[in-house]
């Protein structure tokens, strides 16, 4: 009876967690349908700047299809070789957004003009050319 009682909490769990994820198109449209007082509230504690979240969408593919599928056995890392400009500058602040909000191990190294991106706990090395 436990066991099927520890199944059926597990399976709450992954509902919960599933319904919990949130967008930023949804976290948006949602803020927008707030009325005036709950904005003022929400600027009142603290937390105005969530109001002025503006949706941005990513047009460009971040990495090129054909250099996806490189995988280096030995330090067991994905290593893409082309990166286009756009999105090597938005891994680069993503990754200083999340300096700022947790311990993530980043390494950003220049190597003559060739950008070489390292996320060591992610396992993913990112070694980058700039596209003219």
């Amino acid at each position: 009876v436990s066991s099927e009682l520890n199944d059926e909490n597990q399976q709450r769990k992954k509902k919960v967690y599933l319904s919990s994820r949130c967008g930023v198109h949804q976290f948006c449209e949602l803020i927008d349908n707030l009325c005036d007082g709950k904005k003022r509230a929400i600027e009142e504690i603290g937390f105005g700047a969530l109001l002025h979240l503006k949706k941005h969408k990513l047009k460009l593919n971040l990495l090129e299809q054909e250099h996806t599928d490189t995988f280096c056995f030995w330090t067991f890392c994905f290593v893409v070789l082309r990166l286009t400009a756009f999105a090597a500058l938005s891994i680069l602040l993503l990754n200083i957004a999340i300096n700022m909000c947790c311990s993530f191990c980043f390494h950003y190294v220049w190597v003559s003009h060739i950008p070489i991106f390292c996320f060591h706990r992610a396992r993913l090395v990112l070694v980058t050319e700039f596209l003219k």
